[in-house]
């Protein structure tokens, strides 16, 4: 616990010269690790899973980003059932996804994506290696057919498809293929509203004009006015946003100077307490 909570505390701070990219992998990362731990009680293999953790956590402290986050899939790999992982998974495992963009306007046509290595495993890519991405739907459902392409080498650039999709907060799966087998998926998230442009115009306006000694609502207003035109550029955030339904929230707060924030509103949101 004491370990993961280092983990957990030096994704959290800023100003530790973590760039977004790497700390929304090594999120997913510790979140695919957590559920390992979880699922896993066998005192042994835990404990063999400590000592890659570890690992992990003097790699965050000496900024060897690719070596925490290839030291915490190690630590995955000791919790699991079968002691020996193929060649196949590992290289598999290493890979991540880069969006060009994690908001966009419905008009825009197409997404391109970056399939990259997150850290070397000095393995070359599998013959038959591939990778599907999946766009869907809030409720999981498939928005269009998969896109599959072939990895002959790394990194891969796609283009993804988003002709007639509605807005929506979406998720992009990728699962790594070899053949017909999968040996690493991830989910990657990015919104598509309309009239962008226009919307993020009016809501910098508003936030930039918002006191920053006010009101929760005023100090939120102005940052996400600021988080939401940070991901319709290519900026990488630093955690899977529901940008659409934080875009339509901030468009609520400047339409009202009542409490907006208050306990008959249960949900999960994403505030600021002004400066």
């Amino acid at each position: 616990a004491r370990l993961m909570g280092s983990l957990l505390w030096l994704l959290v701070v800023p100003g530790l010269c973590l760039g977004q990219a790497e700390r929304l992998e090594l999120g997913k990362r510790l979140r695919k690790f957590e559920s390992a731990w979880d699922a896993q009680t066998d005192a042994a293999r835990r404990k063999a899973a400590v000592g890659e953790l570890q690992k992990a956590v003097e790699a965050f402290f000496s900024f060897r980003l690719g070596s925490a986050g290839k030291a915490m899939d190690e630590a995955r790999f000791k919790l699991s059932e079968k002691p020996n992982i193929p060649e196949e998974k590992r290289w598999a495992e290493s890979l991540y996804l880069r969006l060009s963009r994690h908001l966009l306007d419905t008009t825009s046509p197409t997404l391109k994506v970056t399939v990259a290595e997150f850290y070397s495993t000095e393995i070359m890519p599998p013959e038959g290696a591939a990778v599907r991405l999946t766009v869907k739907k809030a409720d999981s459902t498939s928005a269009r057919p998969p896109t599959v392409a072939p990895l002959p080498g790394i990194p891969q650039e796609v283009v993804l498809d988003l002709k007639n999709l509605v807005p929506g907060d979406y998720s992009l799966f990728m699962e790594v293929l070899v053949g017909e087998a999968i040996f690493a998926e991830t989910a990657y998230s990015f919104s598509l509203a309309d009239k962008l442009e226009d919307r993020l115009g009016r809501l910098k306006g508003l936030g930039n004009q918002q006191p920053k000694d006010g009101t929760i609502e005023q100090a939120t207003l102005r940052y996400l006015a600021g988080l939401l035109s940070e991901l319709a550029k290519d900026r990488i955030p630093e955690t899977d946003f529901p940008a659409l339904r934080l875009l339509e929230e901030a468009e609520q707060l400047a339409r009202t100077d009542q409490p907006f924030y208050k306990t008959e509103r249960p949900g999960q949101f994403w505030l600021s307490l002004g400066s």
